[in-house]
């Protein structure tokens, strides 16, 4: 009875049992003839478990079955760009568009393997189509403000992550790449109120953040309390920055970083 050992590895997956939930749905492979939510479902448990390989497989197989599977599609596309496979993971979301053009998620996807290679301006424009879509879609939003910023568009990064943020607030990650992005236009004011938030969270990266605040500071033409935090970092131990807080000045801003499905 294939659909027992179907529903009973459905059952093991929901419990975090990946291995038994894949032997029961090669189990059933063996005893029906394939169907698409059989190895979807097995692909999802493979990539649970770290098999990335084998979840991609089963991907592929359920769109060989029916090519028009959405989640399919998604999943395929996002394990794709996670093995470093931006170029596969954009002809995923591109076939997947032709079907579904008016699916956000896609559009993200798109967006995300086109800003992984560096092309910038189509990554933008894959963002706002699913912005468009669905309006505060966190991935898109954040995404989209990684892409401005990196074009030198900084006031734009910083309205996105502003709005993300305003979903989130408090958010570490969100509070210091803001604050990089106020750096980078010239807002130092309100780059120090970001890192200054930011470091309250003791599970953020306080000593990048006391650099980033320090040259916040500098920025201000507040000598004292950059000292303070140049030194508070150099204190936390060895540091890539050791140059460049000798020096205490530089106006190459850091890489914002990026989010996948």
């Amino acid at each position: 009875y294939p659909e027992y050992r179907f529903d009973r590895g459905n059952l093991y997956a929901k419990l975090g049992r990946y291995p038994e939930a894949i032997a029961d749905y090669e189990a059933a492979m063996r005893l029906t003839p394939p169907f698409p939510e059989l190895y979807f479902n097995r692909g999802d448990a493979r990539a649970a478990t770290g098999d990335a390989d084998g979840a991609i497989s089963d991907f592929r197989y359920v769109l060989d079955l029916e090519p028009d599977d959405l989640e399919a599609r998604i999943s395929l596309a996002s394990l794709l760009l996670d093995a470093g496979q931006p170029g596969a993971a954009v002809a995923e979301a591109m076939t997947g568009l032709e079907i579904t053009p008016l699916e956000a998620r896609l559009h993200t996807t798109l967006g995300l393997g086109l800003l992984e290679q560096s092309d910038h301006a189509a990554a933008r424009q894959a963002f706002d189509r699913a912005l468009e879509l669905s309006p505060g879609q966190t991935e898109a939003l954040v995404n989209r403000a990684v892409a401005a910023y990196e074009e030198g568009h900084y006031d734009a990064a910083v309205a996105d992550l502003t709005s993300v943020l305003a979903a989130d607030p408090g958010d570490p990650d969100l509070l210091f790449n803001r604050g990089l992005a106020c750096e980078a236009a010239g807002r130092a004011d309100e780059a120090v109120a970001d890192y200054t938030e930011a470091l309250r969270h003791t599970d953020a990266d306080q000593a990048e953040l006391l650099y980033r605040r320090g040259r916040a500071y500098l920025g201000l033409g507040q000598q004292a309390e950059a000292d303070t935090d140049l030194r508070a970092h150099l204190a936390l131990g060895s540091s890539s920055h050791e140059q460049e807080v000798s020096e205490l000045l530089g106006t190459q801003p850091m890489a914002l970083s990026t989010s996948t499905p």
